[in-house]
């Protein structure tokens, strides 16, 4: 086995705490006037409702669809809409927020022996092999590539998401969270994930496509205060 492998795939690991974590994700979003957790039939009306969603902007257009529209068509009350979903764009990016939580919760679960880099590349890796793009992925992509609506939104949870990646940052190298190099290493690995996850679905990349691409983003951002990568022993010249 290589030095610094995991011999538990940083998946499994993080599935042994969702439950806690995934608790704590949510009564974060609950106190700050988000939606509330449900589970089993809940769950289920859930993931229909971002479901019809998304097929009935495909059919109509973003702004065309209204939230009435969406229960109607899902076979609910409009009420129960806002039971899961604040707004219609929350229920465009319900699988995103699922993935991205899964994402940070996979960095805080990364082995401590792997470099900040390392730890970053295997969850990647690991989140496109455990859940690889789907058709709905590639729809979501094609619906805010071309909905101006929804470029704010997504500005929005990138801003999100940098300030959760910061805290991990500062917390793994041990600097403070407003130290310069942290947040710009933040702002870079928020832009480098859409750079390669946009890349991924546009092309249809399989993960072993997809990996180098990986190891070239990252490679373009190494954190300052990480120790460089070994270089390779030289050769000598032949005689």
């Amino acid at each position: 086995m290589e030095a610094g492998r995991c011999r538990i795939p940083i998946s499994a690991l993080v599935r042994r705490r969702s439950h806690g974590i995934e608790a704590r994700l949510w009564q974060d979003r609950t106190m700050s006037g988000g939606s509330a957790p449900t589970g089993g039939r809940g769950a289920a009306t859930r993931a229909r409702l971002a479901a019809t969603a998304l097929r009935l902007f495909q059919e109509r257009g973003y702004d065309a669809v209204t939230t009435v529209d969406i229960a109607e068509a899902a076979g609910v009350n409009p009420r129960t809409f806002f039971r899961h979903f604040e707004t219609k764009a929350d229920a465009v990016f319900f699988e995103s927020e699922r993935t991205t939580n899964e994402f940070l919760a996979a960095l805080y679960a990364a082995p401590r022996n792997l470099s900040l880099t390392d730890a970053l590349t295997r969850v990647i890796i690991d989140q496109m092999t455990t859940d690889p793009p789907a058709a709905d992925d590639i729809a979501r992509y094609e619906l805010v590539r071309r909905t101006p609506g929804l470029v704010e939104v997504v500005t929005n949870r990138q801003r999100d998401l940098e300030h959760r990646l910061v805290r991990w940052i500062a917390q793994r190298s041990r600097l403070p969270e407003d130290d310069l190099d942290v947040q710009l290493v933040a702002a870079a690995l928020v832009a480098c994930r859409r750079v390669v996850m946009e890349e991924g679905v546009r092309v249809g990349a399989t993960v072993d496509e997809a990996e180098p691409l990986i190891h070239r983003a990252l490679a373009m951002i190494r954190p300052p205060f990480e120790d460089p990568p070994p270089s390779p022993p030289s050769q000598a010249p032949s005689s």
